[in-house]
């Protein structure tokens, strides 16, 4: 008995979601080492533990998420959305926390972005600065977490 159409549909959509699943690990193991790597460098006599993984991974999770809704909205919407979008994250990030190093982890971040998601090279001038905003405003939520970690750790 044949193959039919939806059985083939069906395979060729699942096989997207593991390629998919499969880029997304290969970049969260690339983000979680790179930014590993970094954060030791700036404090090699710290031991931060399984904690700073664990944040390190959601920080991984968040830039795939905001990486991908920053791709399709800057394909996909008007650039009024774009232009009112941009100007809420600037009021937002304006309004929060400066952290040390926090320039150096965004920019140890945005290289994993850029090697694992080709499709940022073809963002608009608003996609970039929309990418910029979205992955800095993560940026200072993994930089309030991993300052909190030192904290809790006995870690000035």
């Amino acid at each position: 008995m044949g193959t039919s159409e939806s059985e083939k549909q069906i395979r060729k959509i699942l096989e997207g979601f593991k390629e998919q699943n499969e880029l997304n690990s290969s970049f969260k193991n690339h983000f979680i080492q790179s930014v590993y790597r970094k954060i030791e460098s700036l404090f090699p006599e710290r031991d931060f533990g399984s904690g700073l993984a664990d944040r390190i991974l959601l920080y991984a999770e968040n830039s795939i998420s905001c990486t991908e809704s920053v791709v399709e909205k800057d394909f996909n919407y008007p650039a009024c959305k774009k232009d009112e979008e941009v100007k809420r994250m600037k009021q937002l990030i304006g309004k929060l926390p400066t952290f040390e190093y926090e320039d150096l982890i965004h920019a140890e971040a945005k290289k994993s972005i850029v090697e694992f998601f080709p499709d940022v090279f073809k963002l608009s001038g608003q996609g970039f600065r929309l990418l910029e905003l979205n992955t800095r405003f993560f940026n200072q939520g993994f930089m309030d977490d991993f300052y909190a970690l030192q904290k809790s750790v006995g870690q000035p």
